[in-house]
């Protein structure tokens, strides 16, 4: 049970990741900036993962004496309640649809949430109340039976098999992250060609991807307004990296 302070501490949180003049300000991603942080950094990143519309993904790992991190998996955040055989067929992970292994979750990414029908995309409203729910470790609702009683939903009250919501279990177990800033290609790959249609290929003998032509756009709903944002050429991505030793 959560005790009054957690829950002050938790409703103190969520305020704070609400206030813009919070926010962290990501500069450059760059896959060789890195920090060790802890929960009070990734929520306010988490509130602008569909405004900024970058993945947050999460992952176990290893620190070295060194200071490299070794990565050992991903760490999974929920298990979807949608149907595989509705997923958009340009979702990653359409083609392991079958494999249930594919259900469990490791990222936040509005695209990906919208090629799998997840019921809080496209809608701001919704998709602060899901945050919510995985940050306190309450359930996001999504349909009820004809009782009112919750019929599908999804339960955020085990992260890392703790038994815990997300800001509790990092603050119970001291969970410290390493945050790494990184980029990738968005939308469709299309390659560069020549004048004669050839694929034209770089010093590394690897074929160049065209950026200047994957572009794409996904559609959110923000107070009723519908806004089409338009991706960048490439997607930011900031990993957290639970640090396991």
């Amino acid at each position: 049970m959560v005790t009054f302070t957690k829950a002050r501490e938790t409703a103190d949180i969520l305020l704070y990741s609400k206030d813009s003049t919070n926010y962290y300000e990501y500069v450059e991603p760059s896959k060789n900036k890195s920090r060790v942080v802890g929960v009070e950094t990734i929520i306010p990143t988490l509130y602008r993962y569909y405004k900024e519309n970058y993945t947050v993904q999460f992952k176990t790992g290893r620190l070295n004496e060194d200071g490299t991190l070794e990565t050992t998996g991903n760490l999974y955040i929920y298990t979807t309640k949608t149907n595989p055989d509705n997923w958009n067929n340009t979702y990653y992970n359409y083609e392991n649809r079958d494999d249930p292994d594919s259900l469990r979750i490791s990222a936040f990414d509005l695209d990906d949430e919208n090629k799998r029908h997840e019921p809080w995309a496209g809608n701001v409203k919704d998709i602060k109340l899901n945050l919510d729910a995985f940050i306190t470790g309450g359930r996001y609702v999504y349909q009820t039976s004809s009782t009112g009683e919750p019929a599908v939903w999804v339960d955020y009250n085990n992260f890392n098999n703790t038994g815990m919501g997300f800001y509790e279990a990092c603050k119970t177990k001291k969970y410290q992250f390493v945050e790494t800033l990184g980029e990738y290609a968005s939308g469709e790959i299309v390659y560069k060609r020549d004048e004669n249609g050839d694929v034209v290929l770089g010093p590394d003998g690897n074929p160049i991807i065209d950026y200047e032509t994957t572009d794409t756009s996904t559609v959110i709903d923000i107070d009723g307004q519908i806004v089409n944002l338009l991706k960048p050429k490439t997607k930011r991505i900031i990993t957290y990296t639970l640090i396991t030793n």
